[in-house]
């Protein structure tokens, strides 16, 4: 397939730091977390994960356990369409021009009850 000299981004790369510091803010994910979730993208194994963090595939493990419960999903491949659902409302909000843009973090107003609202209907839906 002919990209037309444009590199095609693949795994965590799809997103920039500032929209993957946006997204753990809104999902309330620690710095840790984020970075297994980026594992995650990049389609590492845990004990992958667990190499490149300087971590133990427990802890890997635990981490993952703890994200899959906090957004509400079961699968890697719910877990990277919850955090992509999440992209898209941040874009969105950011489009429509109702991402506070004084404040010191960007992050969205309301922010944490929107994304438990988007994170309840998904899990209805899925």
């Amino acid at each position: 397939m002919k990209t037309n000299g444009a590199k095609r981004r693949q795994g965590k790369a799809v997103l920039a730091d500032a929209q993957w510091l946006m997204i753990a803010e809104c999902l309330s994910l620690s710095d840790r977390e984020v970075q297994v979730v980026q594992c995650v993208f990049d389609d590492k194994t845990e004990a992958a994960a667990a190499l490149e963090l300087s971590i133990s595939s427990h802890t890997v493990h635990s981490h993952l356990t703890r994200v899959y419960r906090k957004l509400g999903v079961r699968t890697r491949c719910e877990l990277v369409v919850r955090v992509f659902a999440e992209y898209l409302f941040l874009a969105s909000s950011e489009g429509n021009g109702k991402v506070m843009r004084g404040s010191t973090n960007g992050a969205t107003a309301g922010s944490s009850q929107a994304s438990q609202s988007r994170n309840e209907s998904a899990s209805t839906t899925w």
